[in-house]
């Protein structure tokens, strides 16, 4: 949705399987978008502003050539990882007695 809010259009959305670390799990997600530099510099404005904490990184930026359309001048490929806290159940909680 804020792809779309963006003027970004999506040509790739993989999720990656969950790497589980000590008290998270992170979620990658490769994302492929089409747009020009605004939207995309919009799209991760937008990202930044979520409650929830998203990495955006391995990222590469390609020009597309002969594009007559200047909505759609370029092509960016990312992985945005999300994360989420592991439940630790009640009887194992430390501070709890």
């Amino acid at each position: 949705q804020m792809a779309s809010a963006s003027n970004l259009k999506i040509t790739r959305f993989t999720p990656q399987p969950v790497v589980p670390r000590a008290f998270y799990s992170a979620w990658p997600v490769i994302i492929e978008v089409e747009g020009n530099y605004h939207a995309l510099g919009l799209f991760f404005e937008k990202v930044s502003r979520l409650a929830r904490i998203i990495n955006i990184d391995h990222m590469t930026i390609k020009g597309i050539d002969g594009s007559s359309d200047s909505s759609r001048t370029l092509s960016a490929v990312f992985t945005a990882t999300t994360f989420v806290l592991k439940e630790v159940p009640p009887s194992t909680r430390p501070d709890l007695p």
